[in-house]
């Protein structure tokens, strides 16, 4: 079994999708998860999914925060270090995406993509290096950074960034012919993914960019 019992592990966007089901894998191996996003009704329904999975609550953290704020992501790793003293794993999940053409596209709402799925990411692995390595140095390892590739999975997403159910329910069938393994993937696959590389079985892997969209990236375009 995959080594994060007892790892602080901080997971935005774990309000649904990828980050839920996550959160709700990770549960079994007794972390302490800090779950971060905007829906606070969903996340306390994810965290309940957590609890009935066998993690008792005094390891929930939850924290509703809108990553274009950068109080608001500051807010995570201070709160994260408050309630359980360190961090260990930082699982940046969060994405951010509304349909809309090049033209009809506000700059508001490219600055708020910008924001949300490349600076947060980047200020939020800033914030929390220090305690990383801090962690790392104690265990004598050293910090890993890697990263998770999804391809078509299966979550709310396309929906929320005004996808209609029709065209979405295309978009989906559509991909049997697009990737070798056909069919789109659940968020459960990608959980695993980030769960093997969290935990100590991938102690000598960095740098590595782990793809999970059922081969996708190996056919021609």
């Amino acid at each position: 079994m995959a080594s994060l019992k007892d790892k602080v592990i901080i997971i935005t966007g774990a309000s649904s999708g990828i980050g839920a089901a996550t959160a709700v894998y990770f549960a079994e191996l007794q972390p302490y998860l800090v779950l971060s996003g905007r829906d606070e009704g969903n996340l306390r329904n994810v965290a309940k999914l957590c609890e009935g999975a066998g993690l008792s609550s005094e390891r929930i953290l939850l924290i509703t925060a809108d990553l274009s704020k950068d109080e608001d992501i500051r807010q995570i790793v201070d709160n994260t270090v408050e309630q359980f003293g360190r961090i260990d794993v930082l699982v940046n999940n969060a994405g951010f995406s509304e349909y809309a053409s090049f033209t009809d596209t506000s700059l508001d709402l490219f600055d708020r993509m910008i924001k949300v799925n490349i600076r947060a990411p980047f200020y939020l692995c800033q914030l929390c290096v220090p305690y990383l390595i801090h962690t790392k140095e104690l265990a004598k390892h050293k910090v890993r950074v890697n990263s998770v590739n999804p391809g078509v999975i299966v979550t709310p997403f396309q929906m929320r960034a005004g996808m209609t159910p029709d065209l979405y329910n295309q978009y989906i069938e559509a991909q049997a012919e697009k990737q070798p393994l056909g069919g789109a993937g659940d968020p459960i696959e990608v959980a695993k993914a980030i769960k093997f590389l969290a935990s100590d079985e991938s102690s000598f892997i960095t740098g590595e960019l782990l793809f999970v969209d059922g081969g996708r990236h190996t056919k021609p375009v």
